[in-house]
């Protein structure tokens, strides 16, 4: 394989679009007339898959060959026949985005008897399927050239003896069929190379009458270009046809030994290429294919595969987002260099450099700051793109201060009830507040009054807002209430606190603060109401007596123990209830 690495310039586009003037140079190529790996007699048809590998019909070796994007020989497949795999005169070839290859083939075997159809195979090789005239009873005699796939996975292929366009599903099915025999609109005279845009517009190489037509997907007839000649979009005979990734379409020029660049409405782009054998020369290009920067070329008679790249006149191109603000301001700066480089230095304007494609910079200051951006491609020549006060950054305003919380209150000890005046002392002055008092109670008042109605030690805490911010402050401790002096205070006598059982015992209520509700407990065994009951101990222990009185005001609890022994010679209990309330 011959390999030459162009000196391409590599080079910027304006920010926001690219200006620069495209042409194709040389890049490199491999092939030579033979029969072994890697050699061709009349390569027609070429393709690139998604992972780059190059697919050529080997036409008189009656192959397909495999490569890689560099030429390098991966895999073959085929011979002459009419059998699954076999070819008579393999032409066109497709590669759909699951990396089927399909393979238009044509040749008479016999005046009767035709080779024509596709076959499908996988990328390596694989017999899939195929349809022809067997299949679908209608391609006898005909001539198929062009074939092509679209991203939702249809075929297109061209025939040159009905001179139509069909198009299949994958498996063969006929979807739609259009074009007759003529040099009308949508007419075509030995139509042949075939592509499809990623719009699946359709264009066809009508060779016969010397210019491309354009079609919908369902051959509607949009647009023509070309006639014969030699001169800037015009031809001697168009061959094949590809669309790059701009949408720009291709077109091999047989007889004038060149290929031409169109848009995708017919203008002429660009050209390269005359008759001959050397580096970028061609004898009869035929099939044409693109892959990211690189163009592939069949060129027939010269038994070999040309490839090409794209070199631009320099244009720098990149953006910055936001492009100004206060510090620190960080900035997101996006190359929008055109095609490709290798190789990104930057300069921020402020010291600082980055060699990413896409960097985040911040700046910490403010001031004007004049940016600029250096491309490299891969053979070492760059472009430089400077845009000055590119970023504007402005000091920080000062910030207010943060809020503080404060309050105070007009009592912070007392009796219950305990009515307490809280006022706000936070600055700023806040629009919104948050009282919680320990009680369960909170507030949203700015100057809550507040009740206390049980005795305690109160911690207070104020989470107030204003437009900055918030903040809170808890004082712990902060409220002391009392009992309140209106409520009962427990108190009673017993007539004895020991004794032997049975065991009688008369207790009496002395209770203060006129309590109006008396409940005691006789240690969890036995309960009264009264004022001052009597009660019988039958079993021996130690029983804790506890009285609680109330009032409207508040409650209060007293608890004393009382010992009962059991009597000298008996049993530890009595006969009855252990706890017998009797008066």
């Amino acid at each position: 394989m011959k390999l030459l690495f162009l000196f391409s310039v590599l080079l910027l586009c304006c920010v926001h679009a690219a200006t620069g003037a495209e042409t194709y140079v040389y890049a490199g190529e491999w092939g030579s007339l033979g029969n072994a790996a890697g050699q061709f007699n009349q390569p027609f048809g070429v393709t690139v898959d998604g992972d780059g590998f190059v697919y050529v019909t080997d036409q008189y070796n009656y192959r397909v060959q495999k490569f890689t994007a560099n030429g390098d020989f991966v895999t073959q497949w085929g011979s002459e026949g009419t059998g699954p795999g076999q070819f008579k005169r393999l032409i066109g070839i497709a590669v759909d985005s699951s990396k089927n290859v399909y393979v238009v083939d044509y040749n008479y075997v016999s005046f009767s008897n035709f080779n024509s159809r596709v076959q499908k195979f996988s990328s390596g090789g694989t017999y899939l399927t195929e349809w022809n005239d067997r299949t679908i009873g209608a391609w006898t005699r005909c001539s198929l050239v062009g074939i092509a796939t679209d991203g939702d996975g249809y075929v297109y292929v061209s025939d040159k003896t009905y001179n139509r366009v069909q198009k299949y599903s994958s498996d063969g099915s006929l979807s739609a069929q259009w074009g007759s025999t003529g040099s009308g609109n949508g007419e075509l005279f030995t139509a042949a190379g075939i592509a499809v845009d990623r719009a699946t517009n359709v264009y066809v190489a009508d060779f016969g009458n010397q210019r491309v037509q354009k079609f919908t997907s369902t051959g509607t007839y949009l647009a023509q270009w070309g006639s014969e000649g030699s001169g800037e979009g015009q031809f001697l005979y168009p061959s094949c046809i590809a669309i790059d990734s701009a949408g720009t379409v291709l077109v091999t020029d047989r007889q004038n030994h060149r290929v031409q660049r169109f848009s995708t409405g017919g203008a002429f782009l660009t050209k390269w290429g005359s008759e001959g054998a050397g580096d970028g020369q061609f004898q009869y290009p035929n099939g044409i294919a693109v892959r990211g920067d690189r163009v592939y070329v069949a060129d027939w008679t010269n038994h070999r595969i040309q490839f090409f790249r794209k070199q631009i006149t320099p244009s720098g191109s990149f953006a910055a987002y936001p492009q100004s603000g206060t510090a620190p301001l960080t900035v997101q700066f996006l190359d929008y260099s055109y095609d490709g480089p290798t190789g990104w230095s930057w300069d921020f304007g402020d010291g600082t450099t980055s060699t990413e494609r896409y960097p985040a910079h911040t700046y910490n200051r403010s001031g004007l700051y004049t940016v600029s951006l250096t491309v490299t491609d891969s053979v070492g020549q760059t472009d430089t793109k400077t845009e000055w006060h590119c970023v504007r950054v402005t000091a920080p305003p000062t910030p207010a201060p943060m809020p503080v919380a404060n309050f105070t209150a007009n009592a912070t000890d007392g009796s219950a009830p305990m009515t307490v005046a809280f006022t706000d002392a936070s600055s700023p002055a806040p629009y919104h507040w948050w009282w919680t008092f320990s009680d369960g109670s909170s507030s949203t008042d700015a100057n809550p009054v507040h009740t206390y109605t049980k005795a305690g030690t109160y911690a207070v805490n104020l989470t107030a807002w204003t437009g900055i911010g918030s903040a809170s402050v808890t004082k712990s401790a902060f409220v002391t209430v009392g009992a309140d002096p209106r409520a009962p205070t427990a108190n009673f006598t017993m007539s004895r606190t020991s004794g032997t059982a049975p065991l009688y015992v008369r207790f009496t209520d002395g209770s203060s603060g006129s309590p109006t509700s008396w409940h005691w407990d006789f240690g969890g065994l036995a309960w009264a109401t009264a004022t001052s009951p009597s009660v019988v101990f039958r079993q021996a222990g130690t029983y804790p007596v506890t009285l609680t009185v109330r009032n409207a005001f508040g409650s209060s609890t007293l608890t004393r123990n009382l010992t009962v022994t059991a009597p000298a010679g008996r049993s530890r209990n009595t006969a009855g209830e252990p706890i017998q309330v009797v008066g």
